[in-house]
């Protein structure tokens, strides 16, 4: 069995919605490629720390619609803790919602502090890689586990993984046992 990794699936298995955070930059190539809408993710549930598998929320076409609503799309993503790190990081948002990025934070033993010197943006990306990386392992676990099930091997081909995100998930062991492929752009 191939399971493929591409360069920010990492984070795209927490985001709920790709197309919010990209969306300043989002190049429709003519509508041919938008694939950013609202998808199943996970999400930690910050009273267990136990990963969370959410349903998509716009899983037929004519609920996609809802997408066009933009008292929606405000309300539906406003607790998807990633995305609020991710727009922190790249400076679309500068506070965070303490209360639940702080429990966030605390089930993935990171030390944040909200007085310190450095910067919301650097905070969140920390705490992104962070979380990202903790999904990456349950989604690893999940795709083992399925592979043993049907009596298969396991290939894990990461692709485009010269970032710094891809290689903090190699170096932190999440694939002893399983072959891993690198490939890079090109």
């Amino acid at each position: 069995m191939i399971f493929y990794v591409w360069g920010d699936d990492h984070i795209r298995s927490l985001l709920r919605c790709r197309h919010a955070i990209i969306y300043r930059v989002w190049d429709d190539r003519g509508g041919r490629m938008f694939h950013n809408n609202f998808r199943p993710n996970l999400q930690l549930h910050l009273e267990t720390g136990a990963f969370v598998e959410k349903e998509n929320p716009l899983a037929t076409t004519t609920a996609l619609y809802r997408m066009s609503d933009p008292d929606w799309m405000a309300a539906h993503p406003r607790d998807d803790w990633a995305l609020q790190l991710f727009a922190c990081k790249r400076g679309y948002i500068s506070e965070l919602d303490r209360e639940p990025i702080g429990k966030l934070a605390a089930r993935l033993d990171f030390p944040r502090d909200w007085s310190r010197e450095t910067p919301p943006a650097a905070q969140a990306a920390e705490l992104l890689d962070r979380y990202s990386l903790r999904a990456t392992r349950f989604v690893l676990e999940k795709a083992r586990e399925f592979a043993r099930q049907h009596a298969k091997k396991l290939l894990v081909v990461l692709f485009r993984s010269g970032g710094y995100a891809m290689a903090k998930t190699i170096a932190s062991g999440c694939f002893p046992r399983v072959g891993v492929c690198v490939g890079a752009p090109g």
